[in-house]
């Protein structure tokens, strides 16, 4: 069997450069594990994994058969080792323009590997991957921290359903969850694997409480999958659509997942907090009975829609104050800006959700303090749409028409006022010459070809003072607490102190990084301490360093007041019906200082 799969490096060099149009791969991150770890670019022997691009393969999606062939549609995937001395075609699963999705043969050796993809004898361009005897993690609709898993809920004499918002887990549920990336297999990665349970003592952990896993090792229904199975203790009190769990495998504890868990069955659920105004349509009653809660301003047609991996229009509107104090050699001056900025944007659901996903993971992450610390990922954002041709915002003390952005004209901004100190040259930027200042706001658009006419309205407090700015000078101490303290801002304000920074990771000088901490309270409290133990986990930039290709080391910090986080949602009316999702009016006042380094 291994003879037959095995091909020579030089028929792989071969392929790799046949003549005409070919293939792009994505970069970075165009070959990853279907797995959701920390490493996605690591590909575990006998695990699944994507490819990511354009031109990967002709026409419609197509889905192989078991046995999973080597090649489908006219494209296959080789996989050679960097030296030239292994190589192999993967197992392919589907192919579609944009997305391959194949399993690294187990024979394969760990090591470095060049991953190509051949699409009807038109090769791509060689990426870097590292294949690995096992890299675990679940399957998620994300394919980050705090996505959602992909699962089925499993009940004695009836077929196994999806897992999804609109049919959530219970207390008591029995749920198979998809993962990959266990390790090799003897018998061939394209047929159907024999079950058999990788080890004992596995377990789930969630709300502190450590679940027993009956079964974890491969899904005898899908080559390349594992799966993982266990049952929710009948008196768990956790609920929401984006309940935080982990896996513990011995000493290794998982990154953050999250899972749809309900309290209560649909049928016997309230009328919805978070749903838009006057929504009364419900999704269908699933086989669990149950519908998640805890989306802010996501209704129960948006619920719907999410689970069927179909497309939203949420909105983001922000009034802002940007205080930003910059340092430049001898020369240090600060710019105050006053502006409005915001649009209606289309997600589709892996962006909505994944953007969901990552503030929820922030807020499961966080120390006693309030405060977590994360890797900045590669995303990608939604598209801007049409609300008409200008909005209006009313204030306290004035007027103005919102125009177009030029660059994008489904954007809406207006610089109130902008005003910059220290420079020996005088700088003067275009604005309106107005402040923002407390009190109420209405904002309204006439609607457009895709938002119809909408209004809302926003009560801004007073601009808060951060106490303690001038504490903040060149550098930070990585082996001090990080102290931020203000005063002003009604008491239920949400405060958050944060910082960004980018260049060698504390854990391996060779690897460069992009961190970022953000520390969340309310304004009553007056005082956040980012503690030591999390200011050393962000890089280490011992001078500032604007030459690197992958991007300046170096960092900033800042501290932002708005208002509470449950308030600001509106919906806005579709042309072509329906509602807007996650529609938020927001303000802010925020400090920022920088550059600066974190020897």
């Amino acid at each position: 069997m291994v003879k037959s799969i095995l091909i020579c490096a030089a028929s792989v060099f071969i392929l790799a450069n046949l003549a005409g149009a070919h293939p792009l791969v994505a970069s970075p991150n165009g070959v990853l594990s279907l797995a959701t770890t920390d490493h996605r670019g690591v590909l575990a022997r006998g695990s699944v994994f994507v490819v990511t691009g354009v031109e990967l393969a002709n026409g419609a999606a197509v889905s192989a058969e078991v046995p999973y062939p080597q090649e489908l549609n006219g494209v296959s995937v080789a996989i050679v080792s960097a030296d030239g001395a292994v190589a192999a075609l993967a197992y392919m699963v589907s192919t579609a323009e944009t997305r391959l999705v194949a399993i690294v043969p187990s024979f394969l050796p760990a090591g470095d590997y060049v991953v190509t993809v051949t699409n009807n004898g038109e090769s791509s361009e060689g990426t870097a991957v590292k294949v690995a005897d096992a890299s675990f993690g679940l399957v998620t609709n994300t394919g980050s921290a705090g996505g959602g898993v992909s699962g089925r809920i499993l009940k004695e004499g009836v077929e196994p359903s999806a897992l999804t918002f609109v049919n959530s887990a219970l207390p008591g549920s029995t749920l198979e969850l998809d993962a990959t990336g266990l390790g090799p297999l003897e018998t061939p990665d394209n047929e159907f694997p024999v079950e058999a349970n990788w080890r004992e003592g596995v377990v789930v952990v969630l709300g502190g409480v450590e679940i027993p896993v009956s079964y974890i090792g491969r899904n005898p229904l899908k080559p390349g999958y594992d799966k993982v199975v266990f049952s929710l203790p009948s008196d768990v009190t956790l609920a929401g659509c984006l309940t935080m769990f982990q896996l513990k495998l011995g000493d290794t504890v998982s990154i953050q997942y999250s899972l749809p868990l309900a309290a209560i069955p649909a049928e016997a659920a309230p009328a919805e907090s978070g749903a838009v105004s006057g929504e009364v349509e419900a999704p269908p009653v699933a086989p669990s009975g149950a519908v998640c809660r805890g989306l802010a301003g996501v209704s129960l047609n948006g619920l719907q829609t999410l689970s069927q991996g179909g497309t939203l229009i949420g909105g983001g509107m922000t009034l802002n104050r940007v205080t930003s104090t910059v340092r430049s050699g001898a020369i240090t001056y600060t710019q105050t800006s006053d502006f409005f900025s915001g649009g209606f944007v289309q997600w589709t659901a892996e962006q909505f959700l994944d953007n969901l996903a990552r503030g929820q993971f922030q807020l499961a992450g966080r120390d006693a303090n309030g405060c977590v610390v994360w890797d900045v990922p590669v995303t990608s954002g939604g598209v801007y749409v049409d609300a008409g041709d200008g909005l209006a915002l009313n204030g306290p003390a004035w007027n103005v028409a919102v125009p177009r952005n030029v660059a994008d004209p489904n954007i809406y901004n207006v610089t109130l006022n902008s005003v910059l100190t220290g420079l020996p040259t005088p700088v003067i930027t275009p604005s309106l010459g107005l402040n923002l200042v407390g009190g109420h706001y209405e904002l309204s658009g006439q609607g457009g070809s895709v938002v119809g006419p909408f209004s809302v309205g926003l009560d801004v407090s007073d601009a808060f003072t951060w106490t303690n700015q001038g504490a903040f000078t060149d550098k930070l101490d990585r082996t001090k607490d990080l102290v931020f303290t203000w005063t002003g801002g009604q008491p239920g304000d949400m405060i958050v102190a944060s910082g960004y920074a980018h260049g060698p990771a504390p854990e391996d000088s060779a690897k460069l990084v992009t961190r970022a901490f953000s520390c969340y309270t309310t304004a009553d409290q007056g005082k956040v301490t980012l503690a030591a133990s999390q200011l050393q986990k962000l890089p280490v930039i011992a001078a500032i360093k604007y030459t690197d290709p992958s991007g300046a080391w170096m960092a900033n910090i800042s501290l932002a007041h708005s208002n509470p986080d449950n308030t600001g949602f509106f919906s806005a009316p579709l042309v072509n019906g329906g509602t807007t999702e996650s529609a938020g009016f927001r303000f802010g006042y925020s400090y920022a200082v920088g550059p600066l380094t974190i020897p």
